[in-house]
């Protein structure tokens, strides 16, 4: 059984607590690898001048595995109950490209990749189907990434410098060893995130 690092008792219950400065009836939670302040440095100098981009702050920086959405405390409890049951050994991750989400037309998301891993593929597998009945994911494709930008109504061609000039970017292998369950607060400076439990991997 892998060990946690913290746990929801150690917390307290976090619909006493201000999140981010506020306080919450409901929780927005996500599931996340958190990424080496180094690869966070390289990523940084990806960014370039773009109009109606939101870059990323480097604190917010993760690679998602998997959106819960607003829950409440009873349904909170009951996710910390099973994400404290998965158990999954430590890999390494490559770093690799940069791509976009798009809605027609328009760009909505530049991202960084990896490449491809087995046990990546498999730790997101086993945490969406032990939270099937949490978050509305579990019928969609996983595709690790990144997230630099969220851009607002941006043709795709005016991205294609960007794909072109970074389509090579590739950065250092380094080791998961843990997944983290992480809230999200939306703030006027965009969204504050509090890392409520982390499981430690092996």
């Amino acid at each position: 059984m892998m060990a946690c690092s913290t746990s929801a008792t150690q917390y307290g219950n976090p619909f006493e607590k201000i999140t981010c400065g506020k306080y919450s009836t409901n929780m927005r939670l996500f599931i996340a690898i958190d990424i080496p302040e180094q690869l966070k440095q390289e990523l940084a100098l990806l960014k370039v001048p773009l109009k109606h981009a939101r870059w990323t702050p480097l604190e917010n920086m993760h690679l998602t595995l998997k959106f819960i959405g607003e829950v409440r405390s009873f349904e909170y409890q009951q996710i910390i109950k099973i994400l404290e049951e998965i158990e999954h050994e430590p890999f390494n991750l490559v770093p690799k490209s940069v791509g976009h989400f798009a809605n027609r037309n328009f760009a909505k998301v530049l991202w960084a990749g990896f490449e491809p891993s087995v046990s990546l593929d498999a730790l997101a597998s086993k945490i969406r189907k032990a939270l099937k009945n949490f978050g509305k994911d579990a019928s969609q494709s996983f595709h690790p990434h990144i997230t630099l930008a969220r851009l607002d109504k941006v043709p795709i061609e005016q991205i294609v410098p960007f794909l072109q000039c970074y389509s090579m970017f590739s950065a250092a292998s380094f080791p998961v060893e843990s997944f983290s369950l992480y809230s999200s607060v939306p703030t006027p400076r965009g969204s504050c995130y509090t890392k409520e439990l982390q499981i430690d991997l092996g």
